[in-house]
């Protein structure tokens, strides 16, 4: 190379610092300027991806209970533990890959970004293709093992053997989604999912009221919906202009990536996977109160989990900042943000919990008339509900944990206050209290608990300590940044 060409080698590299990458990085950066504003601007598109993806959910589960009936009702609600319990695993390890690219983007290593990005985005591919095998083969053994009444077992068949025909696009969108947002951008996954939201709800109206396909047809609506906003994350990607573009050519495993991937997402999969579980066992039982008790803890779950998305996003978003404040040693502006963060949780917890205890019957009927299923519905509201400060302190904590990379530690904690004190109270306090009231108390006896260990943790260890690395220097795979969307309580 002759000394010209190196000039303007460097030149160029120079003025390379206005171009539009470097300029979309400094945009999308979270650790400089005003914590509580970049978290709040970060928040809000998560917030309202959360929220219309329970919106419609719950406008689903509204056709089917409205028109066609209860049972139909309880069927969908019964597939969407065992549906959680498949799909967490996955998406969770799928995490580790959004955590490589917000950490390698952050440092601006464009290769290890296209590397991580496509080797992500493969492993989406493959686990959905199997994914979806296992749910449309084995859909109605299961259901049959975790003791589905024979009353909704076959549309509860049909709904689930339907939903996995597009369970790719599920996993496709979400880990698609997780790139996207690791690079700051939570805007344009809020939109494709808004897209795909719209389309479900049309496509619920059309199917089922209109044209009277029932079940199967709610379940054709979520499956086409899914496929749109997967689609519009794929082209994204495609034609993204940074390094987490994706291409066909560059579309392979990268060995040591994909073992940071697994090193990383499989101790938040597991996570996400305890909460899965728990809610099964907690399916299994409510099997047993037959399907009016079914209906009513659907009608509730629907409203809790649309109305608790705003305060879980705020769990999202504070794991993408403390994951690249943490990786850029910025250990003060982790500490403001967890500390704001809680707050805009709690202020949200609040706002969202009184209008729903207000009008709680009026909104339960919304789902279905039938008064018994309204009065479970309701006891379930007036249960969960007022905690949602707990739930929202419990999200920022652990999401801060994962943030800063102590993904094992939030792993034990979940494991001890959600599905260890779940099981405790399923298989030893329920069989002396047996009733629904006392079955739908586990969810706020359980977080109560979990929030306080978290609480405990932070106490006990102290910053120092929770900031110290195995290492002698924070390494991108001892960072861990939760990026999906579960809201799994």
């Amino acid at each position: 190379m002759t000394i010209k060409e190196r000039v303007i080698i460097l030149k160029l590299m120079d003025k390379s610092k206005d171009s539009p990458l470097i300029r979309s990085e400094i945009k999308d950066n979270l650790t400089e300027g005003s914590i509580w504003k970049k978290i709040l601007l970060f928040a809000i598109p998560i917030m309202l991806s959360n929220m219309f993806t329970q919106f419609y959910t719950a406008v689903d589960s509204a056709v089917v209970g409205t028109y066609i009936g209860y049972e139909a009702l309880a069927a969908v609600g019964a597939n969407s533990a065992l549906i959680n319990v498949l799909l967490c695993l996955f998406l969770g390890i799928g995490v580790g890959g959004g955590v490589i690219v917000a950490q390698y983007y952050g440092a601006k290593d464009s290769e290890n970004v296209s590397k991580a990005t496509h080797t992500i985005m493969l492993f989406a591919f493959i686990s959905g293709i199997f994914l979806t095998a296992i749910g449309f083969f084995f859909a109605k053994p299961i259901l049959m093992l975790i003791n589905t009444p024979a009353d909704v077992l076959e549309l509860s068949t049909d709904y689930l053997k339907v939903y996995f025909v597009g369970v790719l696009a599920v996993v496709i969108y979400n880990i698609g989604a997780g790139i996207l947002r690791a690079t700051g951008n939570s805007l344009m996954p809020f939109i494709y999912l808004l897209a795909g939201s719209l389309i479900n709800i049309g496509l619920d109206l059309w199917f089922v009221a209109g044209l009277g396909y029932g079940i199967v047809g709610a379940a054709w609506a979520t499956v086409i919906s899914n496929a749109v906003s997967a689609i519009c994350v794929i082209i994204h990607l495609f034609v993204a202009k940074g390094p987490h573009r994706l291409t066909l050519k560059r579309l392979k495993f990268d060995k040591i990536i994909l073992g940071k991937v697994f090193k990383i997402g499989l101790p938040v999969g597991i996570q996400t996977s305890m909460y899965s579980i728990a809610n099964l066992l907690i399916q299994v039982s409510l099997n047993g109160y037959g399907s009016l008790v079914m209906a009513g803890w659907v009608a509730a779950n629907k409203i809790d989990v649309f109305a608790f998305a705003p305060v879980s996003a705020f769990g999202s978003a504070v794991n993408t900042f403390v994951g690249q404040n943490y990786g850029a040693k910025n250990y003060d502006r982790v500490k403001k943000g967890m500390y704001r963060t809680i707050l805009m949780a709690e202020i949200t917890s609040c706002v969202m919990a009184v209008p729903l205890l207000l009008f709680a019957n009026q909104v339960l009927s919304l789902f279905n008339t039938n008064p018994q299923v309204i009065e479970y519905g309701r006891q379930i509201m007036f249960l969960v509900i007022p905690i949602y400060t707990v739930f929202g302190l419990a999200e920022v904590l652990s999401g801060t944990l994962r943030g800063i990379g102590r993904t094992v530690v939030s792993a034990i904690i979940s494991f001890s206050g959600i599905l260890v004190v779940r099981i405790i109270w399923l298989y030893l306090v329920l069989p002396h209290f047996n009733t629904p009231f006392m079955l739908f108390f586990v969810h706020p006896i359980s977080w109560i608990i979990t929030a306080l260990m978290f609480g405990l943790y932070f106490v006990i260890m102290k910053w120092n300590r929770i900031f110290k690395t195995d290492s002698k220097e924070a390494s991108v795979e001892t960072v861990a940044v939760g990026m999906g969307n579960t809201q799994l309580k």
